[in-house]
């Protein structure tokens, strides 16, 4: 293999897409203004990436190990076979539901991602991506204060969250500052030698402090549980390289221990249940059964990409349909059951074969007789984003780091010291990206104008305006069903039932359109008959259905 002596664009830009990712929002563009600027970015490099890796294709990926080859060749083919068998709007699977935009664009440029890394020298990119990990944490905790204290410099319409940064949910802000606790400490071990014992032990108290204060905060407590498990497997590594037997086991019961007691408060037991249970783990375990059944009746290609929320109803069972306050959902919150669902069982297998062969690598880089302190890291973060997956809905910047380490890690051979990346002598990148860049654009704007439009119409109070944004490309049910509840709140019946109407033509399967038109006055007896009919369909488990028959 030959070593690249300069980085080209292309690579600069896939090592700091995490970080441009983690921290973009557009709040004075977008009405979605967490996702738009981040599924842009990432539907970006997508596009450049595949261009790069195709122009240079024999090195890029021919050469590449067979897992990388085997897994990201079958992903795609298992994407369009989700996307050709499921009924749900090929718009909406292409660009994904608004508010999660997990669609085909993502998952095709999470794979872009996959293969891109692989090209990497694990050692050098390694100390890289833990610098980005870590200054995108110090730009979005602090932002996060900015909120905490009321001096935020956009004004958010959430008069129900008080802190959640350039994130958009308090749920993954606390993960993902638990996630960056460990390459923080990383950097100030770095920069603060031994001589500055006292200064490096009061920036520690601090860092520690500011995290976990912040964790607490966000009254989301699985912060703690993220950074407790990547501060002892740090830990862990330590004691197993330099042989300290003692720390290792005492290390390894207060693993085991920890673990047993915060499973426990999760599930409302033992001592730690004040602290640890939350009434959503109940309704977590209503989105785990749903989606386990979804993905058992639709196991080869799933429900559809992104389409989950389309079916959650008609698989929750009795008593979850029946339960007082549930909830409803878009997403099982967990990665592996939402891509069981969503995609049915290829992908699930190859998605645990990433995970799989990314710990086993990983194990086997770290049993090297070198002690490598930025890949113990690096580890410790892919250790903490597995975790916080197992409780979180799929979300574009944790998928974007999960893909891009375990690519690294999967693609990576001997580990040598080496200040360059590893790969092949690229070709010019000015036709990737200008190639890359004109097919972002046409694939992009629409969305992006459609939430403009949307943005202005809701800022300019004109039902009217409303109507005509819903109808533009790409649509969503979401922003319809959101339309529908802004207008019956306002009383204005006729816009209502046209949109329902449109919503439904749209998107059958969602029930919110067709429960408008089973109560409006201004429907038809055989318009209400057939939305009675279409809800026992969608929600079968629900008594309430039944309470509404015409």
């Amino acid at each position: 293999m030959k070593i690249r002596k300069s980085e080209n664009l292309v690579d600069i830009f896939a090592i700091n897409l995490f970080f441009l990712v983690a921290i973009s929002i557009s709040p004075w563009y977008s009405y979605d203004s967490f996702n738009i600027p981040k599924i842009t970015l990432l539907v970006m490099f997508g596009a450049i990436g595949s261009i790069q890796i195709l122009a240079n294709f024999k090195f890029a990926f021919l050469f590449k190990n067979n897992a990388i080859k085997v897994i990201s060749i079958f992903s795609i083919l298992s994407f369009l076979i989700t996307l050709i068998k499921s009924n749900a709007p090929m718009v909406q699977q292409i660009y994904g539901r608004e508010g999660r935009s997990n669609g085909l664009l993502a998952y095709v440029s999470l794979i872009i991602i996959f293969v891109y890394f692989s090209n990497f020298e694990l050692k050098n990119v390694s100390i890289k991506l833990n610098k980005r990990i870590a200054l995108s944490g110090i730009i979005i905790l602090s932002y996060s204060y900015l909120q905490l204290v009321g001096v935020d410099p956009f004004k958010w319409k959430t008069p129900n969250l008080q802190m959640f940064s350039t994130l958009g949910n308090p749920n993954f802000l606390s993960s993902f500052a638990g996630l960056v606790l460990v390459p923080f400490l990383l950097i100030l071990f770095q920069i603060c030698s031994d001589k500055n014992k006292l200064l490096r032990n009061i920036l520690c108290s601090f860092i520690f402090t500011a995290v976990f204060f912040l964790i607490f905060m966000s009254k989301s407590y699985q912060g703690f549980f993220v950074a407790f498990c990547c501060l002892l497997s740090i830990l862990i590594i330590y004691t197993l390289k330099f042989n300290h037997k003692n720390i290792f086991i005492s290390a390894l019961l207060v693993t085991i221990f920890g673990f047993i007691f915060s499973f426990a408060g999760v599930l409302n037991k033992g001592p730690l249940a004040g602290i640890l249970y939350k009434a959503s783990v109940t309704s977590r375990g209503d989105f785990f059964r749903s989606g386990f059944e979804m993905g058992k009746s639709n196991w080869i290609s799933g429900v559809g990409i992104d389409s989950f929320g389309d079916y959650y109803l008609a698989f929750r069972d009795v008593t979850a349909a029946n339960r007082l306050n549930g909830e409803f959902t878009d997403s099982a919150h967990n990665y592996f059951i939402d891509i069981f669902a969503n995609f049915g069982v290829i992908f699930l297998l190859l998605y645990l074969s990433i995970t799989l062969i990314t710990l086993i690598k990983f194990i086997q880089i770290i049993k090297q007789e070198n002690f490598n302190l930025n890949i113990a890291t690096l580890f410790a973060v892919w250790l903490g984003l597995q975790l916080q997956s197992l409780i979180s809905p799929t979300n574009l910047v944790f998928n974007i780091l999960i893909f891009s380490i375990s690519g690294l890690v999967i693609g990576s051979k001997k580990l040598e010291n080496k200040s360059a990346t590893q790969g092949n002598n690229y070709r010019s990148v000015t036709v990737p990206f200008v190639i890359g860049l004109s097919v972002t654009a046409l694939i992009m704007l629409p969305i992006i104008q459609r939430d403009h439009a949307i943005l202005n119409a809701y800022n300019g109070n004109s039902a009217e305006n409303v109507v005509r944004a819903m109808d533009r490309f790409p649509k969503s049910i979401n922003s319809y069903n959101r339309t529908l509840l802004i207008l019956n709140k306002s009383g204005l019946t006729q816009l209502e039932i046209q949109m329902a109407r449109e919503a439904i033509n749209f998107n059958p399967r969602s029930s919110l359109p067709h429960l408008i038109i089973l109560k409006s006055p201004l429907s038809t007896k055989d318009e209400k008959l057939q939305s009675y009919n279409r809800l026992l369909m969608l929600d079968p488990n629900n008594s309430y259905i039944r309470e509404l028959k015409p």
